[in-house]
C-alpha cells in the first residue's frame, strides 16, 4: 500500500513540474534587443523653427499565429557589432525577414514570410479583440533613396550632410560636413535592418512583409520622373518598376508621391500621370480608389493656382480624368489655393502637430467640412513623433515626442474623428527626419567627429509602432464600416 501510495505521489509530482515547464516555455521573451536604450531629448518647445522637408480595391484580412505581444530578441549583441564591418543589413537577416507576426520566431526569408501571413487564420490584435485586417485606405509614405557600399557600390541619403541654418551666425554654432556610415547614420533612430540599400531584393521584400503585417495597403512611393532625382541621391526608375512588381507579390498596391523635381509645373504634372498610366495602368499593385489612379503632389502650393487649373479643370484627357490629384495643404491660404487648382482632394503630410496649419491636428474637423463643402478628399497624414536634428542640428524645437506610442495614438485618434476617407502615414522609413514606423533597435556607436552617438529607440520592442499601426489600421476599418 505504502508503495502505491509514493508511486501515485511521485506521478503526481512528475505532471505538476511538466505543467510548469510548459507553462514557462509558452511565455514570450523579454529579453530585449540588444545595447542600452538611447537616451531621449527633453521635450522640445512648440514653435516651430524650420519646414521639415525642403474602384478601392478590397480589403485584405489577413492574421497573425500566435501572440501579437510576445517579445523576442532578434539581433544578438555580436550582430549588432558587424555594422562596424559590412555596412549591408544584418547577417542575420533572416531573423527579422519573415515575420509571421512581428515578435514570433520568423520564417528563414521575407518571401516565406509572405506566404505564412497570407495563410495565417485570422486572430486578434493583441488583447483588443479587433481582427486584424489590411486596409487600402491606409496609405503609408515610402522612401527608396537609401545606398550601401555593398549593393550599390556608394552611400547615399545614410551619409546625409548637416543642413545648415540660413542664418550664417547660427550657422557657425553647429556642425557641417555629413554623417559617415555604417555607424554614424543620418538619422536619429537606427533601423533593424542596419543601414540598407532600397534595391536589396531582401530588403524590399522584408519592408512588404512588415507593411502587410502592419495593415497598411498601400505604399505611396517618393518618385521622380525617369532621370531625375533629389539633390541627396541619384534616379531611381528601375527601383519603381521592383515595388510595384514586389508590392503585387504581397498584395499590396502603389500609388506615386511626386516630388518637386526640377522643372516642374502644372503641364509637366499631367505628362507624368500619362507616364503613369501608360506604364502602370494595367499592372496589379496599381493603386485605384473608386476606379480611379491617385497621385500626391508634394509642395503642390509651390505653381500658381491658375497654372493648375488651365492643367486640372474640365480636362478631359484620360489621364486626367481617371485620376485622384491630391494637392499639399500647409498654411491656411491654401485652402483657396487648393480649390482654385481644381485639386480632387489635398492631404497635410507634416508629422509634428502645431508646425503649420495643414499639420494641426484641432484644424482637422474644420478642413473634414471644407473638404466635404467642396466635394473634395482630405486625406490627414498622421506619425510617430518628429526629429531631425541628425541633419538638422538648429531645428530642436519641431522635435514632437513619441512617448512610447502616445503621440501616434492622438494622431489616429484626431484623424479617426473626422471620418476620412483615406489616411496617410508619415512616414514607413523617412529616416532623417524621425518619422518612421520601420522596427528601429538601440545602438550605442562613434560618430565622425569622434563623440558617443546614443540612438532612440521604441522600448523594449522594435516592432512597437508596427504593432500600434496594425491596431489603428483595424480601428479605421471597422469605422467605416460602421
Amino acid at each position: 500500500m505504502r508503495k502505491q501510495r509514493r508511486f501515485i505521489v511521485a506521478t503526481a509530482l512528475l505532471v505538476v513540474l511538466a505543467v510548469l515547464y510548459m507553462s514557462l516555455q509558452a511565455l514570450p521573451s523579454t529579453q530585449t534587443p540588444h545595447l542600452t536604450p538611447g537616451i531621449a531629448p527633453g521635450i522640445a518647445p512648440d514653435a516651430p523653427a524650420a519646414s521639415p522637408r525642403g474602384a478601392d480595391s478590397s480589403v485584405d484580412r489577413d492574421a497573425d499565429k500566435g501572440n501579437a505581444n510576445s517579445q523576442s530578441s532578434f539581433l544578438s549583441d555580436s550582430q549588432s557589432d558587424r555594422h562596424r564591418d559590412m555596412p549591408a543589413v544584418p547577417a542575420a537577416r533572416g531573423q527579422v525577414a519573415g515575420l509571421a507576426d512581428f515578435g514570433q520566431a520568423p520564417a528563414a526569408g521575407a518571401a516565406a514570410g509572405v506566404a505564412a501571413a497570407d495563410a495565417a487564420a485570422d486572430a486578434n490584435v493583441g488583447d483588443t479583440g479587433l481582427r486584424v485586417m489590411r486596409t487600402n485606405r491606409l496609405h503609408a509614405f515610402y522612401y527608396g533613396w537609401y545606398k550601401n557600399p555593398t549593393t550599390d557600390g556608394k552611400w547615399s541619403h545614410w551619409n546625409h550632410q548637416f543642413i545648415q541654418h540660413w542664418d550664417a551666425k547660427v550657422a557657425k554654432k553647429w556642425p557641417s560636413g555629413q554623417h559617415q556610415p555604417p555607424d554614424d547614420v543620418g538619422a536619429d533612430f537606427f533601423p533593424i535592418l542596419g543601414p540598407y540599400s532600397s534595391a536589396d531584393t531582401e530588403t524590399i521584400r522584408t519592408h512588404m512583409a512588415f507593411l502587410k503585417r502592419a495593415g497598411v495597403g498601400v505604399l505611396a512611393v517618393s518618385w521622380y520622373p525617369p532621370g531625375m532625382a533629389d539633390e541627396n541621391g541619384e534616379p531611381n526608375e528601375e527601383l519603381i518598376f521592383r515595388l510595384f512588381d514586389e508590392a503585387a507579390a504581397a498584395h499590396l498596391f502603389v500609388c506615386l508621391h511626386i516630388e518637386p523635381y526640377e522643372g516642374r509645373s502644372a503641364q509637366t504634372v499631367l505628362r507624368d500621370l500619362q507616364y503613369l498610366h501608360d506604364t502602370f495602368g494595367g499592372h496589379a499593385a496599381m493603386y485605384r480608389h473608386k476606379g480611379k489612379a491617385l497621385v500626391y503632389v508634394y509642395d503642390s502650393y509651390q505653381i500658381d493656382a491658375k497654372q493648375w487649373a488651365a492643367a486640372l479643370c474640365n480636362n478631359p484627357s484620360p489621364h486626367r480624368a481617371q485620376t485622384w490629384v491630391i494637392g499639399l495643404l500647409v498654411e491656411a491660404k491654401h485652402r483657396k489655393h487648393v480649390v482654385s487648382s481644381c485639386f480632387d482632394g489635398f492631404y497635410t503630410y507634416f508629422a509634428a502637430d502645431r508646425f503649420v496649419f495643414g499639420s494641426t491636428w484641432k484644424q482637422w474637423p474644420n478642413l473634414a467640412s471644407f473638404a466635404r463643402q467642396n466635394h473634395m478628399i482630405f486625406i490627414p497624414s498622421v506619425g510617430p513623433g518628429y526629429i531631425d536634428v541628425s541633419v538638422r542640428p538648429w531645428n530642436a524645437q519641431t522635435t514632437r515626442q513619441r512617448t512610447g506610442t502616445e503621440y501616434y495614438d492622438k494622431a489616429f485618434t484626431a484623424a479617426l474623428a473626422v471620418n476620412p476617407e483615406l489616411v496617410s502615414i508619415t512616414s514607413f522609413n523617412e529616416w532623417h527626419e524621425g518619422t518612421q514606423i520601420e522596427p528601429a533597435v538601440p545602438k550605442n556607436a562613434m560618430a565622425a567627429n569622434g563623440k558617443t552617438r546614443n540612438y532612440l529607440d521604441y522600448g523594449s520592442d522594435p516592432f512597437l509602432f508596427l504593432k500600434r499601426t496594425r491596431f489603428w489600421a483595424a480601428k479605421l476599418q471597422d469605422k467605416q464600416q460602421a
